[in-house]
């Protein structure tokens, strides 16, 4: 029993040092490579991603794109620019879209597809691991 609990302990502490790990990975917030868009700001994206505005300085209105929800990136970009945890971006989210008065950010389920639906369309704003990046697409902004 008590080697079962010491084992147990074991895993959950490697457990939470390889969440930990792997959520703290820097992020590259990411535009396609023929976008206009050269740089943003926290503000900024702030702004995009909690629907607030679409525009950018130049007057380009953007279509952020997250990264699903079972993505431990999706909540680390979240905490980072929205402030927001998981439970409350589904709150803050449902409560807008019950209303209609915002629309929430379109939802890819892989880096590679953000990096392919970012790359595609130069009004698309999305962000990767900065591991990920290819050269189709160009980084406005890098996330430690």
């Amino acid at each position: 029993m008590r080697m079962s609990l010491l084992r147990l302990l074991c895993v959950t502490i490697l457990g939470c040092s390889f969440v930990s790990w792997s959520v703290q990975a820097e992020l590259a917030v990411i535009v396609a490579k023929d976008s206009p868009i050269q740089s943003l700001s926290y503000k900024q994206l702030n702004q995009i991603y909690l629907g607030t505005s679409r525009a950018v300085a130049q007057g380009i209105e953007v279509m952020p794109l997250v990264l699903s929800s079972t993505d431990p990136l999706h909540h680390e970009f979240n905490l980072k620019i929205t402030g927001k945890d998981p439970v409350e971006w589904r709150h803050y989210w449902s409560r807008w879209l019950f209303t209609g008065k915002r629309v929430p950010p379109g939802v890819v389920l892989t880096s590679g597809e953000m990096i392919a639906k970012v790359a595609e369309d130069p009004g698309v704003l999305g962000y990767v691991q900065a591991s990920d990046l290819t050269s189709e697409v160009k980084v406005v902004l890098h996330l430690q």
